[in-house]
């Protein structure tokens, strides 16, 4: 992997943040993150403001128990924008891979968040 730097560490952070609200384990400050004008785009393709994350979260809210999430293949793709892999598996065996694509604003706080879903090919 390479060098760690601060975008790194924020993904990094936030995932665990977003695995333990999901779970149902804590209630982290997980909006604080997330800059004013953050705007989403889903794996569904739905657009995502930082009012409708709100609603999201709660009612999402201990909705995978079990939930493991994995980050992987961090780059820096221009200052204040990383990309990265993340797999999601929870008890239920639902598993997600996507890539993601974060903008940060100069406070690193979350701008923009792009998901695009993985579909496994056949080697």
């Amino acid at each position: 992997m390479p060098e760690r730097n601060a975008g790194f560490e924020e993904v990094l952070e936030a995932h665990v943040q977003i695995r333990q609200w999901l779970a149902g384990e804590a209630r982290p400050p997980l909006l604080e993150r997330f800059a004013e004008g953050f705007s989403m785009f889903t794996l569904k393709g739905t657009v995502l403001d930082k009012a409708q994350l709100e609603v999201f979260f709660a009612q999402a809210y201990g909705s995978r128990p079990g939930l493991r999430i994995e980050i992987d293949e961090m780059h820096d793709v221009a200052p204040g924008v990383v990309t990265y892999r993340e797999h999601q598996q929870d008890d239920s065996g639902q598993t997600t891979l996507r890539w993601s694509t974060v903008v940060f604003d100069g406070q690193g706080k979350w701008l923009h968040l792009q998901e695009t879903a993985v579909t496994p090919q056949p080697v």
